[in-house]
This record gives C-alpha cells, sequence and structure tokens, in this order.
C-alpha cells in the first residue's frame, strides 16, 4: 500500500514538474516551514532538537519531534540528511547513532561516523501543498568496551529540504542545499561526555590501590636475594599482641597484689 501511494505521488510531481519551470536536484518546489509543536510555524528552528545528549551514557537514548510544513504551491519529496558532524574519537562516532522517523516511516539506523561530510537518513514522504509532517529523531549511544570513547566529543546537525527528485536520485552522502538547517545538539561546543560506569575511577599517583602487586619495600632483602614480597608475616595475627599484653599485665598484677597481702598476713599472725 505504501509503494502504491508513494508511486502516485511521483506521477503527481512528475506532472507538475512538467508543467512548470525545471527543479534543479536539491532545490525545493516552494518554501518549507518548521515548528516545534505543530502549530507555530516559522522559517528556522530555535535551539538545538536534543537538549541534554551532553549527558548520555553508554546505553542511553534521547529523542526530539519537530514539524515540517508545505508553504510552496506544488508537493515535493522530504529528504533529510545527517550534516555539520564532528567528533573526537571515532569509537564515539561508531556507537551514537541516529534514526529519522518521518510520517510515520522509519528510517535506518545510522552511525554518525558515515556523515562524511553527510548522509541522508530519511526520503521519499510527500508533503503536499500545505501539508504537514511529524519527523521524531532518535539518538542512541551503544555499549562500548573499557574506556573507549571516554571523554570523547561529538557534534551533529540535520539538513532538511523538499526536492522533486524521486527516492534514491541522489546518493546518501550527497548534501544538497537544505531549505532548513536544525542543530541536533545545542551549540557550536555540542558535545557527548562518554562515560562508562562499570568502569573503576582512575587512580593518582602515589595511591594505595587495592590490587597493587609490587608495594615500596626496602632494598636491604632484595641486595640477599630474597623476593620480599613472598614474605609470609603474620600481619592478621598482629592484633593479638595488644591483648595479650592485657592478660598478661592483668595477672602479674594480681600476684603482685596477693603476695602483698600474704606477706602483710604472716607478722599478724606471728604476734
Amino acid at each position: 500500500m505504501i509503494s502504491v501511494k508513494k508511486a502516485i505521488a511521483a506521477l503527481v510531481l512528475g506532472a507538475a514538474v512538467a508543467a512548470g519551470p525545471a527543479v534543479s536536484a536539491t532545490a525545493a518546489p516552494g518554501g518549507l516551514e518548521v515548528s516545534r509543536d505543530g502549530v507555530s510555524y516559522s522559517s528556522a528552528l530555535t535551539g538545538s532538537l536534543l537538549t541534554d545528549i551532553a549527558s548520555m551514557v553508554p546505553g542511553d537514548s534521547q529523542q526530539g519531534t519537530f514539524y515540517v510544513r508545505n508553504s510552496s504551491s506544488t508537493p515535493g519529496f522530504l529528504r533529510i540528511v545527517l550534516t555539520d558532524v564532528t567528533y573526537s574519537d571515532l569509537d564515539l562516532a561508531n556507537a551514537l547513532t541516529v534514526v529519522a522517523t518521518a510520517g510515520g516511516a522509519n528510517g535506518a539506523v545510522t552511525p554518525i561516523s558515515l556523515a562524511d561530510p553527510c548522509w541522508a537518513i530519511s526520503e521519499g514522504q510527500v508533503v503536499p501543498s500545505g501539508g504537514v509532517t511529524r519527523v521524531d529523531l532518535g539518538a542512541a549511544l551503544a555499549n562500548l568496551d573499557g574506556s573507549r570513547g571516554q571523554g570523547a566529543t561529538a557534534s551533529l546537525s540535520l539538513g532538511v529540504s523538499l526536492s522533486d527528485m524521486t527516492p534514491g536520485s541522489l546518493a546518501p552522502s550527497i548534501c544538497g542545499v537544505p531549505n532548513l538547517a536544525i542543530a541536533v545538539t545545542p551549540d557550536a561546543t555540542r558535545n557527548v561526555a562518554v562515560t562508562n560506569p562499570a568502569d573503576p575511577p582512575a587512580s593518582h599517583s602515589g595511591d594505595l590501590v587495592p590490587g597493587d602487586a609490587d608495594l615500596p619495600v626496602l632494598g636491604l632483602a632484595e641486595g640477599l636475594g630474597i623476593d620480599p614480597n613472598t614474605w609470609h608475616l603474620f600481619e592478621e595475627y598482629w592484633v593479638l599482641l595488644p591483648m595479650g599484653a592485657f592478660i598478661v599485665g592483668t595477672m602479674v598484677f594480681g600476684v603482685v597484689v596477693w603476695r602483698r597481702r600474704r606477706t602483710d598476713e604472716q607478722p599478724e599472725n606471728a604476734v
């Protein structure tokens, strides 16, 4: 059913193009407006689509929604490309994926590393003259092994356009000139602060960290050919020393008191 609708829409677009002047492959047949709520439209979307992407950790996902309206007099095919992508670590770029759902049709899950310099993540949805299409963008961060991607940053945007070109006519890596540019991450320093809660905290130089195999030792034993790390000093029994000293001291004190009392009782018996 969907393919039939697209075929009919393509025929409609073809007739519209044949009746009017030629339109370039990347140009829109008319205006395109954007809105966050589907009510108030303008030529630009202020702010970023995702506001808390910097707090994402492996396994997290975020989603943002916007609406586009065809304000032209002719229908057009909607095309959304991932563009302006920068990242500081390839592991992060491969693990951070985006997916666009336009008009209920899901696009392919795309790692941001494919956008070199851009990559089409949704195309082919027909927006009629005066029509509105909802677009949901999801971002997800996959699991990263060990410390891979930690502290890495990334930034990305979307380019949205209407075209008279049928789906598949353009390679996904062709950017074109979009009608709208939408920031996905908050600002020019848009970043994804990758942290892995499974990783232990970093140790500091000089700190005694559990599991250290080679602790500082005197050099005397090494000079004698002895490995100090093999010594067994029975440290677990040292706690018995103060207890033993207390018991022995109590016994000695008791004996002294007893002998003194015996000494004092002997003169009294003699009298």
